[in-house]
């Protein structure tokens, strides 16, 4: 019985001082502003040195093969690379995605990111994409 009452209390008085403590806003994570994207290479790639630019590429690693970038670093940086899977029934394995590159411009230049799609133990390349890159002040 004591501990049935002293439970009655404990739980009585935790709510009353979650009633009266103050509520605080739960905080909102900065979000950075959204990159353009590109998905096709006969679009031409425009942005500003210090903008980033994500392009988005069909891929599948579970076959083996994965996208590779070659580009000119004086005028651009890779700030990421990483691969998303695309939905799929449960327990499917081996399912594609987009691979995506985000890049941010250096300096005012035009140039070409130059993209193959390979297994990288082997020369043969399956596919080759080239995006024309115009950086501008």
């Amino acid at each position: 019985m004591y501990r049935a009452v002293l439970f009655q209390l404990l739980s009585v008085s935790c709510l009353a001082v979650s009633c009266i403590s103050p509520q605080t806003e739960p905080s909102v994570p900065q979000v950075p502003p959204i990159a353009k994207q590109y998905s096709e290479s006969a679009q031409p790639v425009e942005a500003k040195v210090g903008d980033e630019f994500t392009i988005f590429l069909d891929a599948n690693p579970s076959t083996g093969y994965t996208w590779e970038a070659d580009f000119d670093s004086e005028l651009l940086q890779l700030v990421a690379s990483e691969f998303r899977q695309g939905a799929a029934p449960r327990g499917m394995v081996g399912v594609g995605g987009e691979q995506r590159f985000t890049f941010r411009g250096l300096k005012a230049g035009t140039t070409d990111v130059t993209f193959t799609y390979k297994r990288p133990w082997e020369q043969e390349v399956a596919k080759r994409i080239v995006f024309t890159v115009c950086i501008k002040e």
